[in-house]
Order: C-alpha cells, then sequence, then structure tokens
C-alpha cells in the first residue's frame, strides 16, 4: 500500500496491507517508511535545457550570486547570536525577526 505525502511515498511496513487509518502522536514511527521520491540526480549537463531553472531568473550573473552569498554570509554571526534566545520574549523575537527576513530574501 503506497500513500503520497507532500513529495514522499508512505509505505505500509511488511506484513500489513494497508496503513493505519489514523495516525497520531502514539502512532511508533517504526509502522510507517518513508521513501523519497527519487533515489539520484542526473547530472544538470544531462537534463534537457527546457527542464531545468533558468538560473539568471534567480541571479543574473555569476558574480551577482557570490555578492548575495557574501551578505548572508556576512549575516550568520548576526543570526547565530540569536540561538537559544527567542524564548527570552517578544522583544528579542521582534529583534530577529526583521534580521531573518533580510536574510531569506537573498
Amino acid at each position: 500500500m503506497f500513500a503520497l505525502l507532500g513529495r514522499a511515498t508512505v509505505v505500509a511496513p511488511p506484513g500489513r496491507t494497508a496503513l493505519p487509518t489514523r495516525l497520531h502522536a502514539s502512532t511508533p514511527c517504526t509502522n510507517l517508511f518513508v521513501m523519497s521520491d527519487t533515489t539520484a540526480l542526473p547530472e544538470r549537463s544531462a537534463v534537457p535545457v527546457e527542464e531545468t531553472w533558468d538560473l539568471e531568473s534567480v541571479f543574473a550573473t555569476p558574480q551577482d550570486w557570490e555578492a548575495a552569498c557574501r551578505d548572508l554570509l556576512a549575516q550568520l554571526p548576526k543570526l547565530a547570536g540569536y540561538q537559544g534566545r527567542l524564548k527570552e520574549g517578544p522583544s528579542v523575537l521582534l529583534e530577529f525577526i526583521p534580521l531573518y527576513e533580510n536574510a531569506a530574501r537573498l
């Protein structure tokens, strides 16, 4: 028995013909197997161009990519400074959110 969950396939364990009809927190993880839809990725050169991303729609040039990468790397220490601190309260979370959103835009 196979069932699709997002991009993964859930397979009934050996000896079972179907998945449980109701899953809840007490369902042991050993009762389900999750398999990726893809086992290996082909080399980009082996994929027809019409089936690849237009990388220029993301970054116009390799130099633009490098600049965004440098910007993100420069922001990582600031973001890491909030690790384990978000539970300190709403003011800390409000300080973190713009930093996180800025990094996510890169």
